[in-house]
């Protein structure tokens, strides 16, 4: 088994007087493994607006589907319809991947933690809350 998928043996967060040892081990493990921004609350969950606006300015809001089309040699104008349903996709994907990311965040948080502290944090639904 590689070093990447073993989890390091961090003492369980018991309370105060651990914390400032277990922050910052957990603190390595969650950037060694590119999650400790979301955990900031540096990436924050997408939205629409935001996720919209990121996907505009990346593919300057031109269909995936519209780019691949030509006409007579010149490259097809994108309908409405294509660059709204691509956006949706888009924002859908980004979600996802957040989701996904936060869930991780979190399963590394509360194992690392004491039934106590777990039973105070386990409605948190959000990473950078817990």
């Amino acid at each position: 088994m590689s070093y990447d998928k073993k989890a390091p043996k961090i003492l369980r967060l018991t309370g105060p007087l651990n914390y400032r040892i277990w922050a910052k081990e957990v603190q390595s493990f969650l950037k060694a493994r590119g999650l400790f921004d979301l955990v900031l609350g540096n990436k924050l969950r997408p939205n629409d607006a935001s996720a919209a606006s990121s996907f505009r300015y990346t593919t300057g809001g031109v269909s995936t589907r519209a780019r691949g089309r030509t006409q007579g040699g010149a490259r097809a104008r994108p309908s409405p319809a294509d660059t709204e349903e691509d956006t949706e996709v888009f924002v859908l994907l980004l979600y996802k991947a957040w989701r996904c990311r936060n869930a991780r965040a979190r399963t590394y948080i509360i194992g690392y933690c004491s039934l106590i502290i777990k039973n105070k944090i386990i409605d948190l639904l959000i990473a950078s809350e817990q």
